[in-house]
């Protein structure tokens, strides 16, 4: 998500155009393994052992990395950084 997923909506069919893009608060981090890996993504939906549920994603991209998110269900841990 970005400041311009809004605008991706005035491209869209008639009766997508009001569609709501909204983001979420969450974690992500990128990791560079050194082994290879495959093009599979994960998409997981947690529960811990503190009856909190969570839904992590996990995506490989073409240039190795790979890109991981993690949507707590109680996001008021989560603190935005206004320097990214």
């Amino acid at each position: 998500m970005g400041p311009w997923s809004t605008l991706v909506t005035q491209h869209l069919p008639g009766y997508l155009k009001n569609i709501k893009i909204y983001g979420q608060l969450g974690h992500s981090l990128t990791m560079h393994p050194e082994r290879g890996i495959t093009g599979d993504c994960i998409f997981t939906d947690l529960w811990m052992d503190d009856g909190e549920r969570r839904h992590a994603e996990i995506y490989p991209r073409p240039d190795g990395e790979v890109y991981s998110c993690e949507y707590p269900s109680n996001v008021q841990h989560v603190k935005p950084n206004p320097e990214r």
